[in-house]
């Protein structure tokens, strides 16, 4: 489930919304496949077992599906957001977790990456900020050395914004996010791409 657009500020642009790396989920399909694997061999071998016994390796397999099943949901509603003005992150399926760190406080930020993070391209994010919080640590993280350099870029942007023209027209909030856009591009937060089509969804509205 994507991040609720009505729930962003008016002047407020999405720069990255990812979920986790599905190597996260590795470890759970692996782990599944085993028992079930086992539960197949138990009733091939062991075709004379009493009832009960075919029952509890059932049991078994149905009781794998569902954990499995709770790690997917559970990828799906974590949700790594960047905004020109806040990094999101949220999870949880039953009991939501949100946290967000506004970008003036972000301090310093840092990736760590094993050796096989490197390889399919994951790893640890750790955001510092000022507060009580102090550090955010965000685990599996796609392409970590991207995001924390777009990071970086939006917390440049902010504490270093271009000066407003005088004869800007306070009540013109296209205009104003038209030009908020076209900072975030010169500073390199906005790809060609993500520039382009963010201008297209302003001027349609005009």
């Amino acid at each position: 489930m994507p991040y609720p657009r009505r729930l962003l500020y008016d002047d407020e642009v999405v720069l990255v919304e990812d979920r986790p790396h599905p190597v996260r989920l590795v470890r759970p399909i692996v782990m599944t496949a085993v028992v079930v694997a086992g539960v197949v061999t138990g009733f091939v071998e062991w075709r004379s077992a009493p009832a009960w016994f075919g029952v509890a390796l059932g049991a078994i397999a149905v009781l794998a599906a569902v954990v499995l099943a709770g790690k997917v949901l559970a990828w799906r509603a974590t949700l790594l957001v960047l905004t020109s003005s806040r990094v999101i992150y949220r999870t949880g399926v039953l009991r939501r977790i949100g946290r967000e760190i506004p970008i003036d406080r972000v301090q310093d930020v840092t990736y760590q990456q094993g050796l096989l993070e490197r390889i399919v391209g994951a790893g640890t994010l750790t955001v510092e900020s000022a507060g009580e919080r102090g550090v955010e640590p965000f685990f599996d993280i796609r392409r970590p050395e991207v995001v924390q350099s777009q990071i970086n870029r939006a917390v440049d942007a902010a504490r270093h914004p271009r000066p407003v023209p005088p004869n800007l027209r306070v009540d013109d909030s296209i205009a104003d996010r038209l030009e908020r856009l076209t900072e975030l591009h010169h500073r390199g937060v906005l790809t060609d791409a993500e520039y382009a089509d963010k201008r297209r969804e302003l001027l349609e509205r005009m």
